[in-house]
């Protein structure tokens, strides 16, 4: 660490031109200089006025008081000189430099002159009284000049060097005496003085290279953040506009698959419908690792119910599992019902990502998923535990880190790499964690801990009302439709064709009376004269987007007193700044894009109050100890 400092100190030292630093240091130690100048003048006067006082009465008045009166006359000029810097700004240093090197040998001199002047030759008394104040001012004007030692060299000549000259002209012992000390003072304050202003310079290159350290800094810091949010814009634009063309073909893809009954084209239309979801997750995961690089991921706390997403969860991950060939084995010591306070859209994502790889690496054998809740009756630790091809230990300390993928022999298996290490972090913000252990060959042991507390009963389901509508197949709904669904009107507001064909198409499905328009002032107008139950709006368009549609929207029933239609937003952002903004704009919910059906009929059934239906059997699960 401090080699580091180093260097980088001496790396902006050379960055600092020789003469530029000269320069900066004489800037410097001027201002030091001029800054204290005026206090120091003023103490210089009120002490020889307190000297004149001890020796007045050994001194002729017409003398003392001419003396007395140089040294006070010499300070307008002085504090004058301190306050017309103050107000330059500094300017024209090496100028300033030299009027203050002027002003203060004719101060000095006043004092120098102290020895001739107020001292008689034959009171020796007085020499000694007046040589020891000259010795104290040289001292300390030596210490005050401590940053320029031509400053301090020029007080010295000018205060010790008339005394030392009016020492030798006494020709006694102790003008001789008092001349060789003098001369001795005056050499130790000039060599310490040397010393100081090596120090001081040396201080200042150290000020300046760190000056220079920090402004670097902060300069690559504006570059980072700018660049942060230029990627962040970047990325949700890409976000959004690939979102928006994935909707529509995935909604297509899922559509023509339902209605065709050659079973080969039907497989072929999976594939590209699982192509389109591997191209789906793979953006997520970029979103969510540039989130955490930004330092802008973020968790909720609301109640939910961990037993129903549990069940969820190990559904869709049944069914990856099935075709595999793999057993997925369940093993929870939780209630079916288990309301808790957490992120359940980030627990999901989680489970999903290593459910996802034990599936992935397991060729044979099972898929273990153990739920229990820990001593402290709030920390809940999922296990995924795989027959898998396992990592080597050489690897396991990396399988953490962003773009890091286990070698699986004969080749890379797709995806990111970035699934663990997004997972890892939703644990960490999640109050819990993420490890592993493995055995080559034997499989592998993930332990998902997270701090969940528990929550109300009626909280939770209240949340989570018409939750399980996730779970719910189309033909379900198909094959017994439900009075009430067809007796409501949704309002459709996109204004891409094939997002809104997909989505009309949707909803028609379950039974929904559907009109649609491509603009949000078409949906003001629209709902002027027309009565809907729920309206999904699309966030983007051209003419009017979502957020100022919706505004107007309430506040036509605001001013009219109409009842409050509920306002979906359908959009291909999908971060939390864009969740907020919707709510702000008045908006009741978010559905991002691409969205499935079930995801659509769990909106609709929350804000409409739909009637759910039971949840299918989960095939391909095998549930061993407590089921879930």
């Amino acid at each position: 660490m401090v080699t580091d400092t180093r260097q980088t100190v001496r790396s902006a030292l050379s960055e600092i031109e020789d003469s530029d630093l000269q320069l900066r240091i004489r800037q410097a130690r001027t201002g030091m200089l001029l800054g204290h100048i005026a206090s120091i003048s003023v103490f210089s006067c009120v002490f020889a006025t307190a000297m004149c006082w001890l020796i007045y009465p050994l001194v002729d008045p017409t003398v003392l008081w001419p003396w007395l009166a140089a040294k006070w006359l010499i300070l307008i000029p002085r504090v004058w000189q301190a306050h017309a810097y103050v107000r330059s700004a500094h300017q024209e240093q090496r100028h300033w430099h030299r009027w203050f090197m002027v002003l203060l040998a004719l101060d000095a001199f006043i004092w120098g002159g102290v020895g001739w002047w107020l001292t008689p030759h034959a009171q020796l008394d007085l020499a000694a009284v007046t040589l020891a104040c000259v010795v104290a001012v040289a001292a300390a004007g030596s210490f005050m000049l401590h940053m320029d030692a031509r400053a301090a060299a020029c007080l010295q000549v000018a205060v010790l060097g008339p005394n030392i000259v009016y020492c030798f002209a006494r020709h006694d012992q102790f003008g001789l005496f008092g001349a060789l000390c003098l001369s001795g003072v005056a050499v130790v304050l000039q060599m310490e003085t040397w010393r100081a202003q090596r120090r001081m310079n040396e201080l200042l290159r150290l000020r300046f290279a760190l000056e220079t350290v920090a402004r670097q800094r902060e300069e690559a810091r504006d570059v980072a953040e700018r660049l942060s949010e230029a990627k962040s814009r970047f990325l949700a634009t890409v976000s959004h506009e690939m979102r928006t063309p994935l909707s529509g073909m995935l909604g297509l893809t899922r559509i023509l698959r339902e209605e065709e009954s050659r079973p080969p084209v039907r497989r072929r239309l999976e594939l590209v419908e699982r192509s389109g979801e591997h191209l789906l997750t793979v953006l997520t995961d970029v979103l969510d690792f540039s989130r955490i690089a930004a330092g802008h991921l973020q968790v909720e706390s609301r109640p939910f119910d961990l037993g129903l997403l549990l069940d969820e969860v190990l559904a869709l991950s049944g069914v990856s599992a099935r075709d595999k060939g793999l057993t997925l084995v369940v093993r929870s010591a939780l209630p079916p019902s288990y309301p808790v306070a957490g992120d359940p859209m980030r627990i999901r994502q989680v489970l999903h990502n290593l459910i996802g790889n034990a599936i992935k690496f397991t060729e044979e054998g099972q898929v273990t998923v153990v739920a229990s809740c820990l001593d402290d009756g709030r920390t809940v630790e999922l296990v995924v535990e795989d027959t898998g091809v396992g990592i080597p230990e050489c690897q396991l300390e990396h399988i953490f880190e962003a773009f890091h993928q286990v070698e699986g022999g004969k080749r890379r298996h797709e995806g990111t790499g970035l699934g663990l290490t997004i997972s890892r972090q939703l644990c960490q913000a999640m109050g819990g964690d993420l490890r592993c252990s493995s055995q080559v060959g034997q499989g592998s042991r993930f332990v998902c801990t997270l701090d969940l507390p528990a929550a109300t009963l009626p909280e939770a389901a209240a949340v989570e009302k018409g939750a399980s509508m996730a779970q719910k197949t189309h033909e379900a709904h198909a094959a017994h439709p439900d009075p009430a669904w067809s007796a409501c009107r949704v309002l459709l507001v996109e204004d891409n064709p094939i997002n809104a064909l997909v989505a009309e198409a949707s909803l028609r499905q379950m039974g929904l009376e559907v009109r649609v328009v491509d603009d949000g002032a078409k949906a003001v107008d629209w709902l002027a004269g027309q009565q809907a139950d729920l309206v999904l709006m699309d966030c983007v368009m051209p003419q009017m987007d979502g957020y100022e549609a919706t505004r107007q929207i309430r506040q036509r029933e605001r001013e009219r007193k109409w009842p409050r239609v509920p306002i979906v937003a359908l959009t291909a952002t999908v971060d939390e700044q864009e969740k907020q903004a919707c709510l702000e704009a008045g908006m009741d919910g978010h559905l991002g894009k691409p969205f499935s059906r079930d995801d659509l009929a769990t909106v609709l059934a929350h804000h409409l109050g739909l009637p759910v239906y039971p949840a299918p059997q989960r095939a391909g699960l095998s549930v061993g100890g407590g089921g879930v």
